[in-house]
């Protein structure tokens, strides 16, 4: 009997190790990808973020992306107040984007 006992007891040690392990997993998929994200946006040449790069990155996902010729800084002030909140923008990094596209159209 005490043999039986052994096993079970094994049994359930594996059992619960391989149940912590699918949760430490699951984790992992949920949450890594966003903090991977983060230096998309990092300008090499200059280690900051970067609003070219916010703006090509994140509006690509949704749309096409537009020069920023394409429309005049009243224009883009009025898009980025609206996009940013749809794209999930920061403060700062809403202001980089807005820099980026005045600063080039």
């Amino acid at each position: 009997m005490q043999e039986t006992t052994s096993s079970t007891s094994s049994k359930c040690r594996s059992f619960r190790a391989a149940a912590l392990l699918s949760l430490i997993t699951a984790a992992l998929v949920l949450f890594l990808p966003a903090c991977d994200s983060a230096h998309l946006y990092i300008d090499p040449a200059t280690g900051q973020r970067s609003g070219r790069l916010l703006y090509s990155r994140k509006c690509i996902g949704c749309h096409d992306v537009f020069a920023p010729a394409s429309y005049n800084d009243a224009e883009w002030g009025r898009i980025m107040r609206d996009m940013a909140r749809e794209a999930g923008l920061s403060g700062r990094d809403e202001s980089l984007v807005l820099e980026y596209l005045l600063e080039n159209n």
